[in-house]
């Protein structure tokens, strides 16, 4: 089986999605698409014959438009079928895929106490994709939909790397096992839910062939897909900024956090509203810093910035409120393309899990950070080889955490319990599968 050609975790996290587009976008590989490809939609709830679009931030070129309001009929199932499962009980559930084919992927869910337990565990639905491309994904807030970013199968390496995928969609609610449905085409990336879990933002890069500046050949779109609605509203379009990444939801405002940064190095924070073409507001970040990553808070107040200076690196909270800075951590530069911090959000944006990577003087360490206290508190790592350990995602309720252990070679899944050193790894089929993390589920 070939490696993966996407990120372990399945689900890019926010201090992810801008070291990989600093890193990809310089070498071309978010661009070449042809301009006229689509974003198509196929409806999937009570959707009206067919889907309207309403465009917001700027109105839309002739071609935008066009490929924006084409349908797709519906796409059947792909996969092979699964056995009936019982019927779930209450509790904290994971989702997760596991790759046991070359171009198919099986989804699982487990609940997080017995998640060691591979009898446990209940085949949701099974997907096809392109080799080397297991689908990536995100359970909604609700619990009731898992959207996938599919590359399907005999897509070209180009097209993976830019808008050849597809979103689906599968219902969590509905008897096990479940057809996947697909709602769009040439999707490019998926980004995040809203809060309410109606609406997704997804979004690709298409190749200019007359830039405004030759040194960006492309063109960032970012779009909200209503799945009640059956709606699409164009959320963010640009041609001039050198990288772009989705932050997220301004909480329940319905406004969308977009990042940027230009040809001059400058980072920006621009807020839009998909239900008003008008609206833009815009944050300067610090002049003079380098970011290697942003994230936004659940909350969507907050922003954790990894600022990069000299020899030195620090995790500091930005208040887009008021512009304050508050330093959390310092440590030293890696020769590393990451960084020496990987860090999560609490759900409830109160506070952070912070992942130290070791150093001559510090051995590997993960803490707390409580943002009204600022008190940083130890907690327990799976093993001794902390460095190998990297936290990917935090459950609702702050009991489990799910890592990738790097210690080895077939990158398993592991839950850790929070607080306390008590940790099971996720189970598979066979020895190599490859496991993506989707999300968790409270029922």
């Amino acid at each position: 089986m070939k490696p993966s050609k996407h990120p372990s975790n399945g689900w890019i996290g926010p201090a992810l999605l801008v070291l990989l587009a600093l890193i990809l976008i310089p070498l071309g590989l978010r661009a070449g698409v042809n301009r006229g490809a689509d974003i198509t939609a196929t409806p999937l709830i009570a959707a009206p014959a067919d889907p309207t679009i309403t465009q917001g931030v700027s109105e839309p070129s002739p071609t935008q438009a066009a490929a924006l309001q084409e349908s797709t009929p519906p796409a059947a199932a792909t996969g092979q079928p699964v056995e009936s499962q019982p019927a779930t009980a209450a509790g904290l559930w994971v989702y997760y895929g596991e790759t046991t084919a070359p171009n198919q992927t099986t989804i699982w869910k487990t609940q997080a106490e017995q998640a060691a337990t591979i009898d446990g565990r209940q085949a949701v639905a099974a997907i096809d994709h392109q080799e080397g491309y297991p689908p990536r994904g995100s359970v909604s807030p609700d619990g009731s939909w898992l959207a996938l970013q599919v590359v399907p199968p005999g897509t070209s390496e180009r097209a993976a790397r830019s808008d050849g995928t597809e979103i689906w969609l599968v219902n969590l609610d509905q008897p096990l096992p479940v057809e996947p449905q697909r709602i769009l085409t040439q999707a490019g990336f998926l980004a995040q839910w809203a809060p309410d879990s109606r609406s997704l933002v997804f979004g690709r890069r298409v190749s200019l062939d007359n830039p405004p500046d030759p040194l960006v050949p492309f063109r960032t779109e970012m779009a909200a897909y209503d799945i009640t609605q059956n709606t699409t509203s164009m959320l963010y379009s640009d041609e001039t900024a050198y990288s772009t990444q989705p932050l997220g939801w301004a909480g329940s405002t319905g406004r969308f956090y977009v990042s940027e940064v230009d040809l001059s190095g400058q980072w920006s924070v621009v807020l839009k509203d998909p239900q008003d073409a008008t609206f833009e507001q815009r944050t300067l970040l610090s002049p003079g810093n380098t970011y290697r990553s942003i994230s936004l808070a659940p909350g969507g107040g907050e922003l954790l910035l990894e600022k990069v200076n000299e020899d030195q690196v620090s995790l500091t909270l930005f208040s887009l409120e008021t512009g304050q800075e508050t330093q959390v951590v310092l440590g030293k530069k890696t020769d590393q393309p990451y960084g020496p911090f990987t860090a999560l959000w609490a759900a409830d944006s109160r506070s952070l899990f912070i992942h130290r990577l070791e150093t001559t003087n510090k051995p590997a360490a993960m803490e707390r950070f409580e943002l009204a206290s600022q008190a940083l508190t130890p907690m327990a790592l799976p093993a001794p080889e902390g460095n190998s350990f990297i936290p990917l995602s935090l459950s609702p309720d702050l009991a489990w955490i799910v890592l990738r252990d790097y210690t080895a070679a077939d990158l398993p899944l592991v839950l850790q319990r929070v607080p306390g050193a008590d940790s099971l790894s996720l189970p598979r089929q066979q020895t190599g599968n490859g496991l993506t993390f989707f999300g968790w589920q409270v029922r």
